[in-house]
């Protein structure tokens, strides 16, 4: 069953960092101006800790042949059960093509390529969602636009949310820590969104009553925005200029938004959009406050501070989750000391700790990783297990013609021995 016949379910969506230095804008379309928010409608409530103990433990590896066009690591990437396989696709940006692995074997199964213009161009790809192997949609940006296209790369549906460089309707964006989502009932996808005007930098940034965006692919002119930022965004008078990138996406229950420079997760009615809960999920290896990068007046960052903050601040960097939502993965980034000269080091030796939540966002466990090991942005849960790229430049098996993962499972220490004991993780 295709996409025109069947509502697709979430649409994950990439935009590179790029954005960090994009400018936003506080109107929209008919003039109207966002809100300003006045204050949080629930209070910040630290999360609780599961009753059982739980442990990650390095359980198996995989590996994947890749030829010399491709790159051994991918930042877009998703696993779909089609069938009896697990599949596990990612873009190539080399060849702009969607490569699929099984994820049980490691064998390729299969490529979809993509033209960059033409009838059946879909150019500056930022993300791509699977709902079946005739039904792939993709996500351009600025313009924004979404494609349908099937597995010989045929375009068979386009929309255009904005059109040309005059329209007033906001961006949809997100980076690859976003899934842009997708609501049948409501035929609806939600999304980070964007408008070219009001800097980044500027107060008035955080301020704003609305940070996501839910569009009616049935009249696109009609959307909803909802969202503000954490507290320590809001309050006082840091500017979070590298560490304004939301990620997000959508359970049964809730639209779940991540903050990089915040311990905060927010959590909204899936329906309703109205927040419900607002969590202090903090890593047992954070401080009790991030940093911003500066004060409001002092002047942007020069490159070389902009390295120094980015390699001793830690950050939230990714969130993500299994596909039924029992578990939730949180990926704290931690400060190294900072050295001129060694851009390098700087990127690829970080250590940082992965923590695991429940289907309620009760902590089951954290586990640390050391520096230079791994690629924390090139990771993926399904099930029970926690698949986390190896080919760090800076670790030594790092092998080019090869997609290298270590897979973690998470186990109930009460059951000893036993790699199925997540199964009452979310009760």
């Amino acid at each position: 069953m295709s996409i025109t016949q069947q509502k697709p379910g979430i649409v994950y969506a990439w935009l590179t960092i790029a954005l960090l230095f994009t400018s936003f804008c506080l109107s929209c379309e008919h003039g109207r101006e966002f809100e300003k928010m006045e204050g949080y409608p629930v209070p910040l409530n630290v999360a609780e800790k599961a009753k059982d103990s739980f442990e990650l433990i390095a359980s198996d590896s995989l590996r994947m042949e890749v030829d010399r066009t491709t790159k051994n690591v991918a930042y877009m990437e998703q696993v779909k059960v089609l069938g009896q396989d697990t599949l596990y696709f990612f873009y190539n940006p080399g060849n702009h093509n969607i490569q699929y692995y099984n994820l049980n074997t490691g064998m390729k199964e299969g490529t979809i390529q993509l033209s960059s213009d033409g009838p059946n161009g879909v150019p500056d790809l930022t993300g791509f969602y699977v709902h079946n192997l005739d039904s792939v949609l993709f996500v351009s940006y600025m313009p924004s636009r979404i494609y349908l296209v099937n597995r010989q790369g045929e375009l068979t549906k386009k929309w255009n949310f904005t059109e040309g460089t005059k329209s007033l309707k906001p961006e949809l964006t997100t980076e690859y820590f976003y899934e842009l989502t997708y609501n049948a009932e409501k035929n609806a996808i939600n999304a980070w969104f964007h408008h070219p005007q009001i800097l980044i930098q500027e107060k008035d940034y955080y301020l704003r009553k609305g940070i996501c965006i839910e569009v009616y692919l049935d009249s696109l002119d009609d959307y909803k925005i909802f969202g503000v930022f954490p507290e320590n965004y809001t309050q006082g008078d840091g500017i979070y200029d590298f560490y304004s990138e939301i990620g997000g996406y959508l359970t049964p229950k809730y639209h779940v938004i991540n903050f990089m420079g915040s311990h905060e997760v927010h959590l909204y009615d899936r329906e309703s959009k109205k927040m419900v809960k607002r969590l202090k999920l903090k890593s047992e290896f954070a401080s009790e406050s991030i940093s911003p990068s500066r004060k409001i007046g002092q002047k942007e960052l020069d490159i070389r501070k902009q390295d120094e903050y980015m390699t001793t601040t830690p950050g939230y960097m990714k969130m993500m989750h299994n596909e039924d939502f029992s578990l939730h993965y949180r990926i704290l980034k931690h400060g190294v000391s900072f050295r001129i000269g060694d851009k390098k080091r700087h990127f690829f030796n970080k250590p940082f700790s992965v923590a695991v939540y429940d289907s309620e966002f009760r902590l089951l466990t954290e586990k640390e990783f050391p520096g230079g090991t791994y690629d924390y942005y090139n990771s993926f849960a399904h099930g029970d297990k926690f698949y986390l790229s190896l080919n760090n430049e800076l670790n030594e098996i790092n092998d080019e013609d090869y997609m290298l993962f270590e897979i973690y499972t998470l186990v109930n220490e009460s059951l000893a021995g036993n790699l199925n004991g997540v199964s009452n993780a979310g009760d």
